[in-house]
């Protein structure tokens, strides 16, 4: 017999799994517990909704092909069998090379299907009314996830609600992060610079800018679109740069983050080129959804995974390994080292305060994350007084100069390719002669 698998099929805001069991045979409940997910994320951005449903989807798949393959059924579950599930899990994640090598890393992801699966039995019980006594306090599976709490509860207490998790590896620290450095990126952006296409070097070296100088998320900016330039926007620029609001942030979220002007004005040229280039090819801009950065081959949008794997077959070029956890999201990383430092410098050198809530609440802002926003409007504050310290200045100081460097040796690669298909057709000619 087959295993468990999915189809997939539309309603009016994304794709939604149909489960069937290794019988062929549909399995209803899972179904209807992505769809109650799926329905709490219309409102929120395409990316966040896929990858919600998705998170929700392949987990319950896995635990319903260990449970197929033990011939349970989905109402039979205890702790016992949650625990063999989590440990076969734990076994298939390493074996697949996901972690990395790093054993807490494979937990986490073991940990993130586990929650799915405990999500599913309390919804199932409470919400859907399809069992009883499965899950409780005195359950098969033991959980408080039945139990209701205030608005403010210690997160410890996801102990008692997924009890059969891995502990200690919650968290984004581990052994393997990798902190990209500055040689990382100017090795990288050499390597860019020897491609054929000054299009796509240039479309590949504004993406390696924008995530090592904005911290963005790559998704966000695969995400971009030509409108989050537009003119207006432009136009309404102050002293330190342009905000820009991506369309496309973490949890539909709509913050603004500041662009420095000569990034910004990079990114207007790239835009006029853009629209050059696709009437060379015979493209409409119908064919491009919008997105600021597109596929040299077929002129449309990039999927969400296309620069983590730009940046990770990079890395690899360079001579980092992925296994240390190289790739687009180090460089996140060293975008929140360096702004946290410079901002402590900055703190220090202007007389404000360098408590560390006030020095990490300046970062947590530049990345778009919302966890001491209680802080925004002192912040703001302080950040208007520390931003032209010096060290802020340095660092875009020397940022302009990788960048030129990285647009000299693009342009150098290419002159040395136009001059050796100049000296091939000269020597064919001669060839010709004789």
């Amino acid at each position: 017999m087959s295993a468990a698998f999915v189809e997939w099929i539309e309603d009016e805001s994304g794709r939604i799994p149909v489960f069937f069991d290794r019988r062929l045979d549909l399995v209803d409940p899972q179904h209807d517990y992505v769809a109650s997910v799926a329905a709490t994320k219309r409102l929120s951005s395409p990316r966040a909704y896929a990858s919600t449903v998705d998170a929700a989807t392949y987990a319950l798949l896995a635990w319903l092909r260990y449970l197929n393959e033990r011939k349970h059924q989905w109402q039979e579950a205890n702790d016992a069998v949650l625990a063999g599930f989590r440990d076969s899990e734990l076994t298939k994640v390493l074996r697949s090379g996901r972690a990395k090598g790093a054993e807490r890393i494979a937990k986490r992801t073991v940990n993130t299907k586990l929650h799915w699966v405990y999500r599913f039995y309390g919804w199932a019980q409470e919400s859907a009314g399809l069992c009883s006594g499965i899950i409780g306090p005195k359950g098969a599976i033991k959980s408080t996830i039945t139990e209701v709490y205030q608005p403010g509860a210690h997160r410890s207490l996801d102990r008692h609600k997924f009890p059969c998790c891995f502990p200690g590896v919650s968290g984004n620290h581990s052994g393997s992060q990798y902190f990209a450095t500055d040689e990382d990126k100017r090795a990288i952006l050499s390597h860019f610079a020897k491609g054929s296409d000054p299009f796509l070097v240039e479309r590949n070296h504004l993406m390696m800018q924008l995530s090592d100088r904005v911290g963005w998320r790559a998704s966000t900016v695969t995400g971009l679109l030509v409108a989050d330039f537009a003119p207006e926007i432009i136009e309404r620029s102050g002293d330190e740069g342009v905000s820009v609001a991506p369309a496309v942030q973490k949890r539909g979220y709509h913050d603004a983050f500041i662009v420095d002007h000569s990034l910004a004005a990079r990114v207007v040229r790239f835009i006029a080129w853009r629209k050059r280039w696709l009437a060379q090819q015979g493209w409409s801009e119908a064919r491009t959804k919008g997105h600021l950065f597109l596929s040299v081959r077929s002129g449309k949008p990039l999927g969400d995974k296309t620069l983590v794997q730009l940046l990770g077959k990079a890395f690899r070029e360079i001579g980092v390994p992925a296994k240390r956890g190289a790739g687009h999201h180090s460089f996140r990383r060293k975008y929140a080292d360096q702004s946290t430092r410079e901002d402590l410098q900055a703190r220090k050198m202007t007389g404000h305060s360098v408590a560390v809530e006030d020095v990490l609440h300046a970062t947590a802002r530049r990345l778009g994350q919302h966890r001491i926003d209680s802080q925004a409007p002192y912040q703001k504050a302080v950040q208007d007084g520390t931003r032209d310290a010096e060290p802020h200045k340095l660092r875009r100081d020397i940022q302009e100069l990788e960048s030129v460097v990285a647009d000299k040796e693009a342009r150098i690669a290419a002159l040395e390719r136009a001059l050796t298909a100049t000296g091939k057709r000269g020597r064919s000619m001669r060839g010709r002669r004789r």
